[in-house]
């Protein structure tokens, strides 16, 4: 192809219509409550929730998140499962079946990963989420590209990131102790250098430096969303990391900016109300977290080891009634109680109340208010043994002075005083005493040991007593 010949259009690629949102997560990420606006608690009909796609790089966390946002619809529509995942370790006639049921609007939420990505094209997605922060700018275009496909359309793309990606210098020539009190170095391998993903040199700066960059925008309250635009050069190049995603975060004037410099796309001509959440803030009402729970400090709860037939019980009950509510439906029992929380209740029986029961699993499961009282009569009807019931933990005897109580059988009734020895290795690995402090008995251990081979009366141990590498052992401890 000749290069005269032909003409290069950039179109860039910029979608208009598909509005930008970023903002830290405001709650714990094991408590997924920065999600709450996906499912409202004002929804009803499985229809009042948006179609969404949710991009999130652990399948594992996937399932919670999954489990989390079914358990938010009113108790007649949690059975629809109106969440579903969406991965390349699904069978493929599981994923035709889920994307025919998403493109129907039976199920509303797909929590994917780039799956989701590859081949498919529904056209009238509503929202895409991406969960914790992407390897680089790309993943987030490509994926953010998913919204609002169809003419007429639009749009909105939400990444919510770990708070730190707030702190962390984008410029590598900076010192990340420029800002002051406020901030603290990196911790990591290579001086300091920020961690993650993509991430390579400059550190933290700071909470200080993170929140005049955005670190609590879009919170709950919504006291904060208001940013002063700093005036701060984009310098991105090759070797920044993620392709500058640690700019496009932190930046403070407008997001299509960092977009447009990173892929030379033409200028955007986008009107701030559609814009993104800088040019715009009043679109974080549309992704507000859910409200702050104050936490309570949990009992220690004692523990036993597991008991396997309690863990058996649990396993064909969550089955049981899988087989009897749910016999069609595409997940499996674990999602009605996961593995994590058998193992929990086969550590802690008898539960003798449902009080009891409900204290340790009303926070941590999320069918506790449909399935409570079947799990305590499942429980109720265990029959435990009472030689499983003691929870105390055995200690470990102490050794008597340091494991030589057998030189009183060898005729020495001196009192020992045992003094912490210093060790050396030999040529063999075998630890050498180098010294041992006694009362009534003038010579070292040492000596004592080494005159074995030429003393007829051995100090060593009777024939009935300790061998010679419980000898060695005893000071290993």
């Amino acid at each position: 192809m000749n290069p005269r010949t032909y003409l290069f259009v950039n179109a860039g690629n910029d979608r208009p219509n598909v509005a930008q949102v970023v903002r830290a997560m405001e709650h714990p990420m094991n408590t997924h409550r920065d999600l709450d606006f996906l499912v409202p608690t004002t929804v009803q009909k499985i229809h009042e929730v948006a179609k969404t796609f949710l991009y999130c790089d652990n399948i594992k966390t996937g399932e919670q998140i999954i489990d989390y946002l079914n358990a938010r619809m009113p108790k007649h529509q949690r059975s629809t499962g109106i969440a579903r995942p969406y991965n390349a370790s699904m069978s493929e006639q599981y994923r035709r079946d889920v994307m025919r049921l998403f493109k129907a609007g039976i199920v509303r939420i797909l929590v994917c990963t780039d799956a989701a990505g590859m081949g498919c094209n529904v056209p009238d997605v509503d929202v895409v989420v991406q969960w914790k922060m992407p390897s680089n700018i790309s993943s987030w275009v490509q994926r953010a590209g998913r919204a609002a496909r169809a003419k007429g359309r639009t749009g909105l793309a939400v990444m919510l990131v770990e708070k730190s990606a707030f702190e962390v210098n984008t410029n590598v020539d900076r010192p990340a102790n420029e800002v002051g009190s406020g901030s603290s170095r990196g911790r990591g391998r290579g001086g300091g250098r920020g961690r993650g993903r993509g991430a390579r040199g400059g550190g933290k700066l700071g909470s200080e430096y993170g929140v005049a960059h955005g670190q609590r925008r879009g919170t709950y309250c919504g006291d904060f969303d208001e940013i002063s635009q700093l005036n701060e050069p984009v310098n991105i190049d090759h070797n920044s990391p993620g392709e500058g995603m640690y700019q496009y975060i932190q930046n403070t004037v407008c997001r299509r900016r960092v977009l447009t410099k990173i892929f030379g796309n033409p200028e955007s001509t986008v009107p701030a109300l559609n814009c993104c959440d800088l040019c715009n803030p009043t679109l974080f009402d549309r992704t507000r977290p859910g409200k702050p729970v104050p936490t309570n400090r949990q009992t220690k709860i004692k523990k036993r080891e597991p008991l396997a037939f309690v863990r058996k019980a649990l396993y064909t009950w969550r089955r049981s009634v899988k087989d009897e509510l749910f016999p069609r439906a595409l997940w499996a029992p674990h999602a009605l109680l996961d593995d994590s929380i058998c193992e929990l209740l086969a550590s802690v029986v008898p539960i003798t109340t449902k009080e009891k029961l409900e204290k340790l699993l009303k926070g941590v499961w999320a069918q506790w208010d449909t399935f409570g009282d079947r799990l305590f009569e499942c429980l109720a009807a265990l029959d435990i043994p009472e030689d499983t019931l003691d929870l105390t933990v055995k200690k470990r005897a102490a050794p008597d002075d340091l494991g030589l109580g057998w030189m009183e059988q060898a005729g020495s009734t001196s009192e020992m005083v045992a003094v912490k020895p210093k060790r050396t290795r030999t040529s063999t690995g075998r630890p050498r005493i180098a010294s041992m402090q006694r009362t009534g008995i003038t010579s070292s251990i040492s000596i004592a040991v080494s005159q074995q081979e030429t003393s007829s009366t051995s100090i060593m141990p009777p024939t009935n007593g300790p061998s010679y590498d419980t000898f060695w052992a005893s000071f290993k401890r």
